[in-house]
This record gives C-alpha cells, sequence and structure tokens, in this order.
C-alpha cells in the first residue's frame, strides 16, 4: 500500500479507536487502551511490516518508559502525603498565604504592605498592585507602586495610565 492518504489515516486508527471506545461507548480505558494496543500491533506488523522483534522490543521500551512515569508519579504522590500529614503542608500554605495575597487586601486588612514584601521578598515571582479599596489604578484612593498592574480602570485604559509618567511607559501607549 503506497497511499498516503490511506497510511496516514492507519497511523491515526488506533487514536481514533482509543477515542470511540471511550467517549462514544464510554469504555474504562483499561479497557480501550489494550484494544489501541492491539491495533497498533496488527498495523505494525500486517501493513508496514515491521519484525515481531521490533515490535516486542518496542513494546517492552514502552512498559520501561511508563514505569518510569509511574515511579515519579508515585514518589511526588508520596512526597505530597508525607508532607500533608506531618503538618509541612500546613506551615508552607501559612507562609506563602500573604504572599499569594493582594496589597490591596494586605492594605485593607491593616497589614503593614512595606514589612510583608521585605519579608517574602525571595519568594515573590509576580507582583500585581491595584489602589485600595476598589482595585483601581494606583493613585485614585490609596496604593502605588512600579511593577504589575492589575486593576480595573474606572474609564478607559490607556487614561488610567495617567499616574505613571510617559517615560516609564511601556512602547505599547
Amino acid at each position: 500500500m503506497h497511499n498516503l492518504a490511506a497510511l496516514s489515516l492507519l497511523a491515526l486508527a488506533p487514536l481514533l479507536i482509543i477515542s470511540v471506545l471511550l467517549v462514544v461507548f464510554r469504555w474504562p480505558a483499561k479497557t480501550a487502551m489494550p484494544v489501541g494496543y492491539v491495533a497498533v500491533v496488527l498495523i505494525a506488523a500486517f501493513v508496514w511490516h515491521v519484525e515481531w522483534a521490533a515490535i516486542a522490543a518496542s513494546t517492552v521500551q514502552g512498559i520501561i518508559v511508563a514505569l518510569t512515569l509511574l515511579y515519579i508519579v508515585f514518589g511526588a504522590l508520596l512526597l505530597l502525603e508525607t508532607l500533608t500529614k506531618s503538618g509541612a503542608m500546613s506551615t508552607i500554605r501559612a507562609q506563602t498565604n500573604s504572599v499569594t495575597d493582594c496589597p490591596a487586601n494586605w492594605l485593607a486588612n491593616g497589614d503593614d504592605v512595606d514589612r510583608v514584601i521585605a519579608d517574602h521578598a525571595l519568594l515573590v515571582a509576580h507582583v500585581q498592585i491595584a489602589d485600595a479599596p476598589g482595585r483601581h489604578e494606583p493613585g485614585a484612593g490609596g496604593n502605588a507602586g512600579w511593577v504589575g498592574l492589575a486593576y480595573k480602570p474606572i474609564g478607559a485604559s490607556v487614561d488610567s495610565l495617567d499616574w505613571l509618567p510617559r517615560a516609564r511607559r511601556s512602547s505599547m501607549s
């Protein structure tokens, strides 16, 4: 068979078979996947004339890759369970809650924004600012900053940048 369209459809056949079995017939994956595997083996052997030894070697290689992935996933789950049961996750969550919170909320709660930022500066990957209260542009009522913007402008977005000197704006404005 040398028809490219037919060969392409045959290459997709195992994926299509698995998709139909999972989605249309609602078969469980533990049943549908072996059917897909059999389709791959039959197409490889009888259409592309792949030797049985190569099919067997590819099967063993696939099992090794699957076991490696399971080792990683189960290791991660074991670590998560250990951290949760030991209370470490609660400690980590308590330490990062203030970092993932918003400075507008810190102001509303009466927190010292400068202290919170200084205490967690090494953990901060991204900063967003908004005015408090209302989450509008800086200068509309309280908070101001220079690094990231996450606010709902009162008017047009471009007008809400009036607080920022033109020289400090990006080339988009």
